[in-house]
């Protein structure tokens, strides 16, 4: 799986030095996670292809979409969801939402029907750094 990491580190009197490392997964990474855990290895390994298949509950799709905001420069949690539904659109048409193909949630969404469940999620204010 591949993850972002971010290295912090301060000015001091010799110069740089290490202060911490936050290690961040990408959004295929959490979607992957997603769609296969619990498992002692992934499926789509197994089948030597790269075929993403299965149903994925909205409210997790929520949930990744609020972790990745923070990296992903959107402005709004509903725009963030928008990013994380194409990047599922993009893993593979056989996965569904709730039981719905991608474009349609993607409707959906535009349309504010699940924005009462994107209200529920808490958001984290994003921190200049």
């Amino acid at each position: 799986m591949k993850v972002r990491i971010h290295l912090h580190f301060t000015k001091s009197g010799l110069g740089l030095s290490f202060e911490k490392a936050e290690i961040e997964p990408t959004v295929g990474g959490m979607l992957r996670m997603a769609l296969y855990f619990p498992g002692p290895y992934p499926y789509w390994r197994k089948q030597g292809g790269r075929r993403h298949q299965g149903d994925l509950p909205m409210k997790v799709i929520i949930e990744i979409a609020a972790i990745s905001q923070k990296w992903n420069h959107s402005e709004t949690l509903k725009v963030s969801l928008q990013q994380v539904l194409g990047t599922c659109l993009g893993m593979g048409e056989e996965i569904t939402i709730d039981g719905l193909p991608i474009k349609e949630v993607q409707e959906l969404v535009r349309e504010g029907h699940f924005d009462s469940m994107i209200k529920e999620i808490d958001v984290e204010p994003i921190k200049e750094t």
